[in-house]
């Protein structure tokens, strides 16, 4: 049996390795930062301030503990909380940062970004599989199998 790598947030969801891989804390992490600094740019886009690129630049690399961003998730049930309590200790309490977002709205729009790289993965699984059933047709195909019923 293949186990995953020990997920601080989910545990052991996930049984196959690379598609674990994709719900790691830091892949994890990564996405709910490249959320929030979308968010950033776009809502500094809207409302014409000019350094709201360099924030979602700096919020998009930003350090955060893993160990803080578990206890928000035993405190609160979602990590989204401590992460933007944490990013305001970091780049000011008055940085826009998570302004006019939800928890759900940061939480779901993750869970699609990471099934999109899951839907890549298994199309790229299935076509090998194709590959592999054309070859077995083209070698086998004209074969005369008895039926059994």
């Amino acid at each position: 049996m293949i186990t995953p790598p020990h997920h601080l947030w989910l545990d052991s969801l996930i049984a196959d390795p690379e598609w674990a891989a994709f719900f790691s804390p830091e892949a994890e992490l990564a996405r709910l930062l490249q959320i929030e600094a979308a968010w950033t740019r776009a809502l500094g886009a809207v409302e014409g301030n000019p350094h709201s690129e360099k924030l979602a630049t700096q919020i998009a690399t930003a350090k955060v503990s893993h160990e803080i961003l578990q206890q928000g998730v035993a405190k609160d049930g979602v990590p989204i909380p401590a992460l933007v309590k944490t990013l305001q200790q970091q780049f000011g309490e008055d940085a826009p940062i998570h302004r006019g977002l939800t928890s759900q709205d940061v939480m779901d729009t993750s869970l699609i970004l990471v099934l999109a790289e899951i839907l890549v993965s298994l199309i790229q699984r299935l076509q090998i599989l194709d590959g592999l059933l054309a070859q077995k047709q083209q070698h086998f195909g004209a074969a005369p199998v008895m039926a059994c019923t």
